[in-house]
């Protein structure tokens, strides 16, 4: 065994130990799981673990960041304001 198999097997029983969510914020964010395990979420029930993650998160009333998952907020869209300013959302 490689060292990299030896480190998904390390992730994947951290997944079933910790929860995929502080899995991810273990790892230091979304971008550093995704280059170890880039095709997980391409797995069904991955994605399914991942919604009930968020669901049964009690810490924030049942919902989770997206910057918590992926270290960053997301932009939806981006406006030039005539006042030379830009506005994103």
């Amino acid at each position: 065994m490689d060292k990299k198999e030896k480190l998904i097997g390390s992730l994947k029983q951290k997944i079933d130990t910790f929860g995929l969510i502080q899995t991810i914020k273990l790892m230091g964010g979304y971008d550093t799981f995704d280059k170890i395990l880039p095709d997980y979420f391409s797995n069904r029930e991955h994605k399914i673990d991942l919604i009930k993650a968020i669901v049964d998160n009690n810490e924030d009333g049942g919902y989770i960041y997206m910057y918590e998952i992926y270290g960053m907020d997301i932009k939806i869209w981006e406006e030039e304001i005539e006042d030379g300013h830009t506005q994103v959302d």
